[in-house]
This record gives structure tokens, C-alpha cells and sequence, in this order.
């Protein structure tokens, strides 16, 4: 699969040969055999995104410190999902509601977790 325009990284693949593809702000896209050596390859950057599937998403959120999470307000047919976590371990941050437009289909929220420590 390809990445959408306008979004770096790699998705990953199916289970049993998931590479891991992070996007780092300092060193762009890494891909590698575990999610310990992708975060390791990132060095000492202060923000990794996960790039999903669900999989991946699923082994990196117990390590993860903030969440941009994108709610989209319409039902469509997809294989990834973001797993079910505990609201009462994040804090909301920053939300960003848009409206469907031109250039956007559906109406979405983007909301920024911070988790509580």
C-alpha cells in the first residue's frame, strides 16, 4: 500500500511480517523489525508517530505520551482503527474541529491526549 499524498511514512503490513514504519520530526520515515529498534532509530527526537495499522497502534499506545487522535463524522468502511484506551489516563489538550468543505468530505475533530502522569 502507498501512503496518501501529503502524509509521510510507510503503513505497515499484515501480521506476521509487520514492519515497523515511524514517522520521526528530525530524521523523516524509519521502517524496521521491531518497535523497539524504530523508536531506538529515532534517536533522541522528542515527538515518533506510529503509522498504523491497528496492530502497530495497538503494541505502541501503552508507551505512548500524547495522542493526536482524529474523530470523523461519518460511517465508512475501513480495516484500521485506533484500539480502546482509558480516557481517564489522558488529558484533552488542544482541539480542532472542521467542518465538511470543499476540500474535506466529512466534518472532523482532532483532539490532542496527553497522557497523566
Amino acid at each position: 500500500r502507498r501512503p496518501k499524498p501529503s502524509r509521510s511514512g510507510s503503513p505497515g503490513c499484515e501480521p506476521t511480517t509487520t514492519p515497523w514504519a515511524l514517522a520521526s520530526l528530525t530524521v523523516s520515515t524509519i521502517v524496521t523489525g521491531s518497535l523497539d529498534d524504530a523508536i531506538t532509530a529515532c534517536g533522541c527526537d522528542p515527538e515518533i508517530f506510529v503509522i498504523g495499522g491497528a496492530q502497530l497502534y495497538a503494541a505502541a499506545l501503552p508507551s505512548a505520551d500524547r495522542i493526536y487522535l482524529t474523530e470523523v463524522d461519518a460511517e465508512v468502511a475501513g480495516d484500521t482503527s485506533m484500539p480502546d484506551f482509558d480516557l481517564g489516563e489522558w488529558r484533552a489538550g488542544a482541539v480542532t474541529a472542521q467542518p465538511a468543505d470543499e476540500k474535506n468530505q466529512y466534518a472532523f475533530k482532532l483532539t490532542v491526549y496527553d497522557r497523566i502522569r
